[in-house]
């Protein structure tokens, strides 16, 4: 799931700032830094109206991304709370003896398990309300998906596209550009990788580098790419 990332309400991040123990003189700080900021237009290259926002915090701003992170450690201890209740259906084993992964967070995404059943869909659809609603956080249903393991039947999967009202699909596609495979990675599951790399081998004037030169070129290029994957 996505959601929209700079529409946060000041007094929800004061509050998590002060349930992680935060110092007051601290949170006072901040509250300035983030209630400071006002906008103007720019038309014909000249600003006009003074704009003076009543929440959401500064894009750009080295401390924005702090805020967003600690404001979505309140949704994960949510989920994670309920993960731990019994039978709560919230939240993914990777292996018997293993804890409960009940989310998946980079940026402003999220990725969610629970099991495909009304009290379990119910129950996380419950808690993305609450969050959303304390936090002004928005759920952006055009760019999330649901995916479901083999087990789930057709009967299933309906009743959870219609609790989320968020669209199946078989696969989840490609998260910045590297493919999300599910089960287990095989040889396929990299080919795209070695294709990526074929194409930009072919367009090098390698021939024109000395060796330290396409040592770097590598370096920089190529194993980023197997990296970013990883």
């Amino acid at each position: 799931m996505e959601k929209a990332y700079d529409r946060i309400e000041w007094d929800f991040i004061l509050k998590c700032l002060q349930e992680l123990g935060f110092h007051f003189t601290w949170n006072s700080w901040i509250k300035q830094c983030i209630s400071s900021v006002s906008y103007s237009l720019i038309v014909n290259d000249k600003p006009h109206g003074l704009f003076i926002p009543t929440s959401g915090i500064r894009q750009g701003d080295p401390l924005s991304p702090y805020l967003f992170i600690i404001c979505m450690e309140a949704l994960n201890n949510m989920l994670l709370k309920e993960a731990f209740s019994p039978r709560s259906g919230i939240g993914v084993k990777i292996c018997p003896a293993s804890v409960k992964i009940s989310c998946l967070l980079f940026a402003d995404d999220c990725l969610l398990f629970c099991k495909a059943n009304l009290g379990s869909c119910s129950q996380l659809k419950s808690i993305l309300d609450s969050f959303c609603s304390s936090s002004r956080q928005l759920v952006n249903y055009h760019k999330s998906a649901l995916t479901f393991s083999r087990n789930a039947t057709d009967t299933q999967k309906q009743l959870v596209t219609v609790i989320f009202k968020i669209p199946h699909r078989e696969s989840l596609g490609k998260y910045l550009g590297c493919p999300v495979f599910q089960g287990r990675p095989s040889y396929s599951t990299f080919q795209e990788i070695i294709n990526k790399v074929t194409t930009k081998l072919e367009g090098w004037k390698a021939n024109y580098l000395s060796e330290a030169g396409r040592t770097i070129l590598i370096q920089s290029h190529l194993e980023s790419l197997s990296a970013h994957t990883m």
